[in-house]
């Protein structure tokens, strides 16, 4: 559904992707919360892969 919605709004493929990568990612934050407050921050992290183009670049990442 969320696909058909960005497509609509005429987004490119890297856009969509990023957009289904955020959703995602607020939505593992939310799961997580409580296990990282509980853990004073030692677990319940997050994270996503940096994109291939930048993997080279220490600057841009």
């Amino acid at each position: 559904e969320q696909i058909n919605q960005e497509v609509q709004a005429g987004k490119d493929v890297k856009n969509v992707y990023e957009a289904l990568a955020l959703a995602d990612i607020r939505t593992a934050c939310d799961m997580f919360a409580d296990l990282f407050e509980e853990t004073n921050g030692g677990d319940g992290f997050v994270s996503l892969e940096v994109s291939p183009d930048l993997a080279g670049d220490t600057a841009k990442t």
